[in-house]
């Protein structure tokens, strides 16, 4: 889901670049309507995503990236700066591509999905330390549960011994060396425009997955690894799972006499 996180970076030292973190987001969703504004306990599945990043706040700012001014008044409302941007960008890298155009100060552009409530602060921080090596793509993947494996939505890398990506898949076999791929993806802000005036691959249309577009025209992606899963929102399904994980989470919460 579209949702522009700004994220300014502030370098420890001189090799450390500065990132924007975007996070694209489209109110419309084919699976699940409006679903960035669906609630999951207090907060909806947007600021969820917002509150958690606002953890890193002394280490970056955020802003919310979006072409409707429902969800440009929701993200106001909850705190987050926001950006609007053009109607016709087709996924989160090209809205991206747009708001990197506002920003000249960045090195890095970092796009945080704006549909991922459970998303561990400690992951992106991971994707920031990782920047210094210079990676032109940067993503990060994570332990695949076996029951996984055959759910499409799921999906899955393949990581070599030097961290990079060598495939994408959304069904593999059990035994098969695959991961869970997460959607956050860190571009140095100079390749964005290349990266988006791409045309797609054959393997993109086959599995319906953008990075497979930037494989198949020689672009490398490095991995990231993070133990934190965490799961998009995508289907009502996903949001019904959602809501019973955090009544579980608040209900143990109580019981240890947390808050």
């Amino acid at each position: 889901m579209d949702i522009i996180l700004l994220c300014i970076f502030i370098p420890m030292n001189m090799s450390t670049p500065s990132c924007l973190v975007v996070i694209p987001a489209r109110l419309t969703s084919s699976r699940l309507s409006r679903k960035l504004t669906r609630r999951i306990g207090e907060h909806t599945i947007l600021q969820h995503v917002y509150l958690r990043l606002q953890e890193l706040s002394d280490r970056l700012d955020i802003v919310v990236a979006t072409d409707d001014e429902i969800l440009d008044e929701h993200a106001r409302q909850v705190g987050a700066q926001t950006v609007m941007t053009r109607t016709d960008h087709i996924n989160g890298t090209s809205r991206c591509a747009e708001v990197a155009t506002k920003y000249d100060q960045y090195d890095y552009i970092i796009n945080v999905q704006g549909d991922e409530p459970f998303i561990s602060p400690d992951t992106l921080l991971s994707v920031v330390d990782s920047l210094s090596e210079g990676y032109d793509i940067v993503s990060v993947y994570t332990g695949l549960h076996p029951e996984d494996h055959d759910v499409e939505s799921v999906v899955k890398v393949h990581v070599d011994s030097l961290g990079m990506a060598t495939r994408f898949e959304r069904m593999v076999d059990m035994g098969d060396d695959y991961h869970q791929h997460m959607g956050i993806y860190a571009f140095k802000k100079d390749l964005l425009p290349a990266l988006v005036n791409l045309p797609p691959s054959q393997n993109e249309k086959l599995l319906n997955l953008e990075q497979l577009r930037w494989l198949d025209h020689g672009y490398q992606i490095h991995m990231v690894y993070t133990p934190h899963h965490s799961r998009s929102i995508d289907t009502l399904e996903d949001l019904i799972a959602a809501r019973a994980d955090q009544a579980k989470l608040q209900h143990a919460t109580v019981d240890r006499g947390i808050g």
